[in-house]
């Protein structure tokens, strides 16, 4: 799998239903524009390392209108920011939390657009470099 091949070993993916709130803040429920599967990586079978959201666009103009959505609603959020980095995919942004807490500093919130897809991701800091080559390898 595609996990394993960028260094995602002896955890297991399982799907969650969607329940339209990513990264514990950002309100979706009104959201209903394309399918959105939810996935938790875990380790030892249940401690939760990586959020997936995956939203299937269908087309690439699709993928960027949904981008743009997360965008601005991160941007108006309360008590975050957006840093529009553009390191993954065709466009990325990270969100950052102006409140320290022990959420927010343990874990990386990530958007990314690759192709027709737009992938949220919620993981510990410590698997940056995994991340990274899991995106590389989606896109």
């Amino acid at each position: 799998s595609l996990l394993q091949k960028a260094g995602f070993v002896d955890m297991v993916l399982q799907k969650t239903p969607f329940n339209g709130i990513i990264f514990g803040v950002l309100d979706l429920r009104d959201f209903k524009s394309v399918p959105v599967a939810s996935y938790n990586l875990l380790a030892n079978n249940r401690e939760t390392q990586v959020i997936f959201y995956e939203f299937q666009a269908g087309s690439r103009m699709l993928a960027t209108e949904i981008y743009g959505l997360l965008k601005q609603k991160a941007g108006l959020s309360i008590g975050q920011t957006v840093n529009e980095t553009n390191q993954f995919g065709d466009n990325s942004f990270y969100v950052n939390f102006l409140e320290q807490t022990e959420a927010s500093q343990a874990n990386t919130f990530l958007v990314v657009k690759a192709n027709d897809y737009v992938y949220a991701l919620t993981y510990l800091r410590e698997y940056h470099p995994l991340i990274k080559q899991l995106i590389t390898l989606l896109t």
